[in-house]
């Protein structure tokens, strides 16, 4: 018999749960790159321990502990700092895909075709792009990168390699050809920038390295921005900007620095955002943005939808959540909107299905499952439920 009672106060501690990790949202506290320190206190000198020009920098700080200094092969365990800068600003892919828009950015590489059974994949490369310490990137370091990662299932991308990949050719500099092992129409999404997906390495340097204890140290790469400097005592990384980049004709950065720091407790956070001292907090509670902006006319919130909404994820296989008829009831039980709009904070909006409410999307959504199934807060049909239960 299913205890009623011990099934609601499961629900108390779920919604306590998806209260903390609910919601589409997500907001990022962010100022100007400036000295104007109006609605902040005077004393302060922005910048703060800033080994560079506060003019000329662009300052993050994230909850992420900055803890190796000296490592950048992202291909293993503990390579490279996830957050220090490195995948996000310090590489380069071949294309770029906004999954809200549905926009496919080519960026070192122009173009990617298939075959008619989609067992080949060719890519088209730009044949303008060099490495940051000046050698040419070309179809060479697609093919050595793909091979490396290929040869060895325990570094990143390797099992797909391996997976997918029959044959990796360069007919020439700039056109990359895959022999895939079987039809792979979604092959192409391997080398698109979505989070931190493939990127190619230059071989004239990994060429000869053991890629499992390679450090990569400093990254030679095609990116705008070049580790300039490391601050383990501060847990600091410091990019600067490429002034030999190879798209500067095209576009560039107007800030000559962006550094990544670990961010101090969320007080002392807060305090670095109000006096100007970074460009972005990333430890703040919402009452503590809501102070900033209140108390610094500089501090705006970027809302971001996230493509990963949060939700409570159920063992289906073990009993009593095995039974259908109770996911629903706890489903019954979860009010969904005070949890988007009450206690997660900023508020957002309920998510109706495992992704993000992006127009892009809503070719994937069938309006008769939803409306069949709809997603409510009725505690009266889950107590029903239990009650026909037993």
């Amino acid at each position: 018999m299913l205890k009623r009672s011990l099934v609601i106060n499961l629900v108390v501690v779920f919604g306590l749960l998806l209260a903390a990790c609910a919601g589409a949202g997500q907001t990022g506290p962010i100022g100007p790159a400036s000295s104007d320190t109006s609605g902040a206190d005077a004393g302060a000198v922005p910048g703060g321990e800033l080994p560079v020009p506060r003019d000329e920098t662009i300052y993050m700080e994230d909850s992420a502990t900055f803890r190796i200094f000296d490592s950048y092969n992202r291909f293993i365990p503990n390579g490279n700092d996830f957050a220090n800068g490195f995948l996000q600003i310090g590489t380069e892919y071949l294309f770029y895909a906004n999954f809200a828009t549905g926009e496919i950015q080519p960026w070192l590489a122009t173009e990617y075709s298939y075959n008619d059974d989609f067992t080949e994949m060719t890519i088209k490369l730009r044949d303008d792009v060099t490495w940051n310490d000046g050698e040419p990137f070309t179809a060479d370091d697609v093919v050595f990168t793909v091979n490396m990662v290929k040869g060895n299932n325990a570094l990143s991308f390797g099992s797909t390699m391996q997976e997918f990949v029959e044959d990796v050719t360069a007919p020439d500099a700039t056109t990359v050809v895959f022999t895939l092992t079987k039809p792979a129409p979604r092959f192409h999404y391997t080398f698109f920038a979505q989070v931190a997906d493939f990127s190619p390495v230059p071989k004239h340097i990994w060429d000869g390295q053991d890629p499992l204890t390679f450090k990569n140290d400093p990254p030679v790469t095609t990116s705008v921005w070049k580790l300039s400097q490391t601050l383990p005592d501060l847990r600091m990384f410091v990019w600067e900007r490429d002034e030999n980049y190879w798209g500067k004709d095209e576009q560039f950065p107007a800030a000559k620095y962006i550094v990544y720091r670990t961010a101090p407790p969320k007080d002392a956070d807060y305090q670095d955002l109000v006096n100007n001292v970074i460009d972005h907090a990333h430890r703040l509670e919402w009452p503590q943005v809501e102070l900033a902006m209140q108390n610094n006319p500089n501090v705006v919130v970027g809302p971001f939808q996230d493509p990963c909404p949060r939700g409570l994820w159920i063992n289906n296989a073990k009993y009593p959540l095995s039974n259908s008829q109770v996911r629903w009831a706890l489903s019954y039980l979860v009010n969904r909107d005070k949890v988007a709009n009450v206690i997660w904070q900023p508020p957002t909006v309920p998510a109706t299905h495992p992704w993000s409410e992006w127009k892009l999307l809503e070719q994937y959504l069938d309006p008769d499952v939803i409306a069949k199934y709809p997603i409510e807060y009725a505690p009266d049909k889950a107590a029903k439920i239990l009650d026909d239960l037993g």
